[in-house]
C-alpha cells in the first residue's frame, strides 16, 4: 500500500516505480478485496496484526484505522515510523487512547512515555542504530568476505533478547538507547560467530570473539585542554 491505497498491477498511482511492491489483479480478485477500499476496510479484510508506516503522511493512521486494527488483532502492532516528528503516520498517545492501550507502538522519532489508565507506555524508536553498528562491527572483526542475510537475522535475535522484562512492562519494544553500546556488543560477537559457521570469515573461537570485540570498540575519549 501507499498512502492513497492499495497498489495493484496496473494502477500504481502514476508512478510504475512502484509496480513492483503491487498486488497482482488476480490475487486481489480471489481474497475479495475492494482495491479502491480505504485503509481500514483493507485492515479488516486482510486481518492485519501489523501497521507499519513510512509514508511521510501525517495522521494517515488516524482513530478509525486503528480501531480497525483492535477489530481484528488482539495486540496489534503499530509501527508510525516516518520522522521528523511532524511526519509521523500518528501521534503514539492516540494510538494507545484509540486501542485501549492494546497497541504496541514503536516509532521513527523519539516521543515522550506516557500514562494510560495507570501503565505507563515507553515509546522505542525504531532506528537503525540499533543493528547496523553491531553488523559493521561483526563484519570487520570477522573479515568477513560477504554480509548476509543470516547475519541480519542473528542480530535480530540478539536485539530482541536484548529486551529486558523491565521494557516490556511499559510496552516497549527495544533496549533504552544509553545500552547502545552493550547491544552493540552483544550484536558484533553474534555476526563473526555467524560468519565463522559459514565460512566467510575468520576461525575464532568464542572467548576470542569476545576479547575481540571488546578490543576493537571505538570509546570516545576527549583531552583535557589548556589555555597557553
Amino acid at each position: 500500500l501507499d498512502s492513497r491505497g492499495l497498489l495493484v498491477e496496473g494502477n500504481t498511482n502514476g508512478e510504475p516505480h512502484k509496480e513492483e511492491f503491487a498486488w497482482p489483479k488476480a490475487l486481489v480478485a480471489s481474497m475479495g478485496i475492494d482495491p479502491n477500499a480505504d485503509l481500514a476496510s483493507l485492515i479488516r479484510s486482510l486481518r492485519a496484526s501489523v501497521l507499519i508506516g513510512t509514508s511521510g503522511q501525517p495522521g494517515v493512521f488516524d482513530e478509525k484505522v486503528v480501531r480497525a486494527m483492535v477489530e481484528v488483532c488482539e495486540v496489534p502492532l503499530v509501527f508510525p515510523l516516518s520522522n521528523p516528528t511532524s511526519k509521523s503516520e500518528a501521534q503514539p498517545k492516540d494510538v494507545i487512547a484509540w486501542s485501549q492501550g492494546r497497541a504496541l507502538v514503536a516509532t521513527g522519532s523519539p516521543f515522550d512515555p506516557i500514562e494510560h489508565k495507570g501503565r505507563r507506555h515507553r515509546f522505542s524508536q525504531a532506528n537503525n542504530v540499533y543493528v547496523f553498528p553491531g553488523v559493521g562491527l561483526g563484519a570487520l572483526i570477522a573479515e568477513a568476505t560477504r554480509v548476509t542475510d543470516s547475519m541480519f537475522t542473528v542480530a535480530a535475535q540478539e536485539l530482541a533478547a536484548s529486551v529486558e522484562e523491565t521494557d516490556l512492562a511499559e510496552s516497549a519494544l527495544f533496549p533504552p538507547q544509553a545500552e547502545l553500546r552493550s547491544v552493540t556488543a552483544r550484536i558484533a560477537a553474534a555476526v563473526v560467530r555467524e560468519a565463522r559457521e559459514l565460512g566467510l570469515g575468520r576461525k575464532l573461537s568464542d572467548a576470542e570473539i569476545d576479547a575481540a570485540v571488546k578490543e576493537t570498540m571505538w570509546y570516545p575519549e576527549y583531552p583535557d585542554l589548556e589555555a597557553v
